[in-house]
């Protein structure tokens, strides 16, 4: 989606997430994310200007329906202020202009302290548009068009961000460390999990460390989830999971027990805080 001028159209609604999800992936693993976001973001500004010869800019609608005090717990404001930080020290150009909309009065209570770790060009980018509906409708027609806008907010596209969910009982089983998702990895040890799947399930995988890098691999063990015979499915290598989180997909040919398997025996003096998730389809293994 476009303005009518060029800049790039970016829709956000933050009052579609649920805070808990925090809780469930880690602070880590969002900031992760955002720069994930944020670099293909800088690949359209290189075909941008490949393209146009300049940069004409991201615009940013922001909508903030469904905001309330639930929201800004601390854990909130914590990741509002790291991707401040990350979005003005590592891309401070790439935001022309920024639209707030449906603007709740709870977040005028905290809007002085957020305002703090912006930069005064940061600022000077951000318009809170206030009044009900056809005000906000009518600002936005200002600078784009009807076809750009999504349909709730007078325009007729028919896309939209989706409708977010909550997080629910997810959250719990993640925050409990006490089961599987988060071991220690004992110095010049390893962890395995085997599961069982399938042909024609998909297998995917997540996982981090708290400090220093990890090998893994996937087995596949056949019928026996035992046995001793095994297959390397998904070579072994080594990564820098202190530093992003490692994922993957896995398409089941052979049904069968899987075995994911994370080795540490490389390393004599450190053992690795290791958080995994594995995922038959869309559904968590435990």
């Amino acid at each position: 989606m476009h303005t009518q001028d060029g800049s790039v159209l970016l829709f956000e609604a933050l009052g579609k997430c649920d805070p808990r999800m925090i809780d469930s992936i880690g602070i880590d693993t969002i900031e992760q994310f955002h720069i994930w976001c944020m670099e293909n973001l800088e690949r359209i500004w290189f075909e941008t200007m490949a393209e146009k010869g300049f940069w004409p800019g991201f615009v940013m609608i922001e909508d903030l329906s469904g905001i309330g005090f639930h929201t800004f717990s601390t854990q909130v404001l914590k990741v509002v202020q790291t991707i401040t930080y990350i979005n003005q020290n590592y891309y401070p150009d790439m935001l022309r202009k920024a639209y707030i909309i449906n603007v709740p009065s709870v977040f005028y209570m905290f809007w002085k302290g957020i305002s703090l770790w912006l930069e005064p060009r940061t600022l000077a980018k951000l318009d809170m548009i206030g009044g009900g509906t056809e005000a906000i409708v009518e600002n936005l027609k200002s600078f784009t068009d009807e076809d750009q806008l999504p349909r709730r907010l007078g325009g007729t596209n028919p896309r939209d961000i989706p409708e977010g969910g909550p997080v629910g009982d997810i959250a719990v089983k993640l925050r409990d460390k006490s089961k599987l998702g988060y071991v220690e990895v004992g110095r010049a040890g390893s962890y395995e999990k085997t599961v069982l799947f399938s042909e024609g399930d998909t297998a995917s995988w997540e996982f981090k460390t708290k400090f220093y890098d990890i090998g893994f691999a996937i087995y596949y063990l056949g019928t026996n989830p035992t046995g001793t015979t095994k297959t390397e499915e998904f070579a072994m290598q080594r990564y820098d999971a202190d530093k992003r989180v490692i994922g993957g997909t896995l398409p089941i040919k052979k049904s069968g027990y899987y075995q994911f398997f994370w080795d540490n025996t490389y390393s004599w003096t450190r053992g690795k805080s290791l958080k995994y998730n594995i995922y038959k389809g869309v559904d968590i293994v435990e």
